[in-house]
C-alpha cells in the first residue's frame, strides 16, 4: 500500500458540513511516493452519481484543484481522494460532505462622503 500501511490522505477542503461556492476547491494532504491523486465526487454516498472524476488518465498531478465543472446550487455533494504512484495506491480518503451555493457579487455602497462631488456651474449673464 503507498505510503505505508493504512495510510490514506486527508481530504482538508472543502471542510466536512462546509458550504462552498459553485466552483469549490478542493485540497488535500499529500502522501509519500505518490505521484498523481485521484478525485472523485458525487451526488450520493455510494458514489454512483459521479460529477467529477479525476482518476486513471484525468488524475490530478497535485494535492490541490480548483472545479472546473460548475455542479447543482444549492445541493450537497460527496468527497474522496486517494493516492497514486506507477506500483500502488492508497487508500480512499474518509468522505467529506459539502454543500454548493451560488454566491452573489454585491456593489458596496461608498458612504456620502465618497461619493463624486459634481461641481455647480453658474451661468454669467
Amino acid at each position: 500500500m503507498l505510503g505505508g500501511t493504512n495510510i490514506v490522505p486527508i481530504l482538508s477542503v472543502p471542510q466536512a458540513g462546509a458550504i462552498t461556492a459553485l466552483k469549490p476547491i478542493f485540497q488535500w494532504s499529500m502522501i509519500n511516493a505518490a505521484t498523481k491523486d485521484d478525485l472523485l465526487v458525487a451526488a450520493d454516498t455510494d458514489f454512483t452519481d459521479i460529477i467529477i472524476e479525476k482518476t486513471c488518465g484525468n488524475a490530478l498531478n497535485s494535492n490541490a484543484w480548483e472545479s472546473d465543472i460548475v455542479p447543482e446550487n444549492n445541493t450537497t455533494y460527496y468527497g474522496k481522494v486517494k493516492a497514486r504512484s506507477d506500483k500502488s495506491n492508497s487508500g480512499w480518503s474518509a468522505i467529506s460532505a459539502f454543500t454548493t451555493v451560488l454566491v452573489a457579487v454585491t456593489k458596496p455602497l461608498l458612504p456620502q462622503s465618497c461619493q463624486p462631488q459634481i461641481p455647480h456651474h453658474r451661468l454669467r449673464p
